[in-house]
């Protein structure tokens, strides 16, 4: 009877012990972030939950965007934790040719010792579209020519 007794206490233990660690990993996995805020004059087709791009890599999202007048719309934006941003980082909108979605992607400023912080605010930048046919086109017809002279 003792033994039986130790070993369910020592099961409900060792059950109790796993579900710690699995809480502590789960909230251990979870990325934290903060958030600043983005004018544009425009929403220029972006959406919520839209990715946030640094060297090709998702750092954010858009949480939310708020259209305050005709030529005014504000964005919230959310990084994870571990993104730290100088000042002078530019927020570019730009367009995937591919999909045809509108994003924002960042080049990162120089200034490492003047951080953005939790509630700042930045402006936007747009990237002028890109004509994807024309560009295939410039391309065929280049690949058309290089071939042209190696006849």
């Amino acid at each position: 009877m003792y033994h039986q007794q130790k070993k369910r206490l020592m099961n409900k233990t060792l059950n109790f012990l796993s579900l710690l660690m699995l809480v502590f990993i789960v909230s251990s996995c979870q990325n934290s972030s903060y958030t600043i805020v983005m004018y544009a004059k425009s929403d220029y087709g972006i959406s919520e939950g839209s990715e946030i791009i640094l060297n090709d890599k998702k750092v954010g999202i858009i949480d939310e965007i708020e259209k305050s007048s005709r030529d005014s719309t504000w964005f919230s934006l959310s990084f994870y934790n571990d993104i730290k941003l100088p000042k002078d980082t530019k927020f570019i909108i730009g367009n995937s040719a591919f999909l045809g979605e509108n994003f924002i992607y960042l080049s990162r400023g120089e200034n490492e010792n003047d951080l953005i912080e939790t509630n700042d605010t930045v402006s936007s930048i747009l990237k002028p579209k890109v004509n994807f046919d024309s560009y295939i086109e410039e391309v065929i017809e280049k690949l058309d020519s290089a071939v042209r002279k190696t006849k």
